[in-house]
């Protein structure tokens, strides 16, 4: 229920900060060494008819690996792995699903914790998702949605990313029972971390 989601919220939004800092992806490339702690502005044409301080929102992607003079790149990582990203910055989700495409990983992105929850509800599978602690306001926080996709599926692998680690609590920290990077993070640790929750049974 929408309104038991909002409650157990509560608790974690007062002392996680709702908004994350602005900027862009310090490379053009991002497959290796990639801050992710930065923002695009939104071009002028998605402004038109959206209330302030809203964006349009972005449909799911999904992205394989890229294909070069019609052939298919050499894979670095698992080709059979699915990735789902959870990221309301779409200069996170476009560095994350580059870097996977190109190392091998099937990735898809979403931008809310409600999109997440729909690919799960639908019966869609993926052998880990990749979350953003900070949510926009109103939505389940990351460490929310983790829960409740392993009450879906218990073995669910998790990996979950934040800027706002300082002012996450140590218990929320400890009961995630997964992973949590801090933001910025480098590309080559992220593959690294994926590979080693990947292998994990």
């Amino acid at each position: 229920m929408p309104g038991r989601r909002v409650a157990a919220n509560r608790t974690l939004e007062r002392s996680i900060p709702q908004r994350k800092q602005i900027g862009a992806p310090a490379r053009a490339h991002g497959a290796v060494d990639v801050p992710l702690n930065r923002r695009f502005a939104h071009p002028k044409s998605m402004a038109a008819g959206c209330p302030a301080g809203s964006r349009p929102r972005r449909a799911t992607r999904r992205i394989g690996p890229p294909r070069r003079w019609g052939r298919t790149m050499p894979a670095k990582g698992n080709p059979s792995a699915t990735i789902l990203i959870v990221d309301d910055d779409p200069s996170v989700r476009d560095v994350l699903l580059h870097a996977f495409a190109v190392h091998g990983y099937q990735a898809t992105a979403v931008s809310t914790s409600m999109d997440c929850l729909r690919l799960l509800d639908a019966g869609t599978v993926f052998d880990l998702l990749i979350i953003d602690v900070v949510m926009p306001e109103g939505t389940p926080h990351g460490f929310c949605l983790g829960r409740m996709a392993r009450y879906r599926k218990p073995s669910q692998r998790l990996l979950y990313m934040s800027g706002a680690l300082d002012v996450i609590p140590e218990d929320e920290l400890k009961a995630a029972e997964a992973p949590v990077l801090a933001k910025p993070v480098r590309i080559a640790e992220l593959l690294d971390t994926v590979q080693r929750v990947l292998a994990t049974v």
